[in-house]
């Protein structure tokens, strides 16, 4: 039996935790995570590190694998402070999507790529995949060009575009719904907007949906995200 070669990288991250643990579990996948980390927060998984700000580290890592598949989890995720970093908020989230696509053409893989809701600028949502992007803030924007390079890059390419992620995650900084958990169950006093409005999508969820992607190798554009409109304010009351 072939086996399907699959390299995720930033799998330490809650996405990319979720996707190592789905497919670890599988026989017909051979797997090879990433992260910048120098251990896996995984025990038992083929594991190197990898510093997406280092161009020859990427090229060596996909040229060493050479995968089927290249899953990208891995993004430079703090809204605010992606305003005042953010030569390392390009670097992360543009330059290393350009380096990753250069070097997967190379060997025919097809790269899945997580993109944000955030390239969008919320007024007239909720929004297609042929709406028209227009980010109002840097992260947006560097969401949006690493999209523009995937697609202009050539590459057998997927841009799922998806938005507040929560799920089961061990390690790593707390998603909406833990930090609300935790902050009430310690007693503390938190604030929530009532006019900001997104579909939750639980991890575990989007994992399947990547899966599907990659098993019928499904390209171009994907708005993915769970069933239910809420606003925050909602959403935290449930």
């Amino acid at each position: 039996m072939i086996k399907k070669r699959i390299l995720i990288i930033g799998s330490n991250g809650m996405l990319g935790q979720r996707l190592a643990h789905y497919y670890n579990e599988l026989s017909n996948i051979e797997l090879l995570c990433t992260s910048l980390e120098d251990e896996s927060y995984m025990p038992n998984l083929q594991y190197t590190k990898l510093n997406l700000q280092n161009k020859q580290e990427i090229k060596k890592t996909i040229g060493n694998f050479y995968p089927d598949i290249i899953i990208n989890s891995a993004a430079y995720t703090n809204v605010d402070k992606s305003e005042s970093a953010r030569e390392l908020a390009w670097n992360i989230n543009v330059t290393a999507v350009e380096h990753i696509a250069q070097a997967a053409k190379a060997f025919d893989s097809h790269v899945i790529h997580i993109s944000s809701d955030y390239i969008f600028d919320g007024l007239s949502g909720p929004y297609s995949e042929a709406d028209k992007p227009n980010p109002i803030g840097y992260y947006g924007r560097t969401k949006l060009a690493s999209e523009n390079a995937l697609k202009t890059s050539g590459v057998n390419n997927t841009i799922i575009r998806t938005n507040v992620l929560y799920g089961i995650a061990k390690f790593g900084r707390p998603d909406f719904v833990k930090w609300v958990v935790d902050s009430l169950s310690n007693g503390k006093e938190i604030k929530i907007v009532n006019d900001q409005i997104n579909n939750p999508t639980f991890t575990d969820d989007l994992v399947a949906a990547i899966n599907k992607i990659g098993e019928f190798k499904k390209f171009g554009v994907y708005n993915i995200g769970g069933p239910e409109f809420l606003s925050r304010y909602d959403f935290t009351i449930k």
